[in-house]
């Protein structure tokens, strides 16, 4: 299988941010995960990982809140934490004025065992 997905940070505060923002966008959200957290995932579901490899994927802000259809409450909610970000989370997300991000993905290769 190959699997795609936003990954969290190492960092507490920079993950703390990024469930925040995932959150406001999408009230559904549970959480993104770390990479070691996916790892011991897939190996407790009897899953050998081939290949793990991470990027870093730039999020133009109104898009990604229009395909959750984020509420204009939340979207507000969202653009207010931003503003409110440590300059550490401001470096490591190079969060845009106007509210575009990058953050982390992972992608992880595995077979059955």
């Amino acid at each position: 299988m190959i699997f795609i997905d936003v990954s969290a940070p190492g960092s507490a505060v920079q993950d703390i941010w990024l469930q925040t923002v995932e959150a406001l966008r999408d009230t559904s959200h549970v959480r993104d995960y770390a990479p070691g957290e996916w790892l011991t995932l897939f190996t407790e579901a009897g899953l050998a990982v081939r290949n793990l490899s991470h990027y870093r994927l730039a999020l133009e802000f109104s898009s990604w809140v229009e395909r959750m259809r984020t509420p204009e409450i939340m979207v507000q909610a969202i653009r207010a934490y931003q503003h409110s970000a440590p300059i550490e989370v401001l470096q490591y997300y190079e969060l845009q004025g106007d509210g575009s991000f990058t953050t982390d993905t992972l992608l992880i290769e595995a077979v059955r065992l």
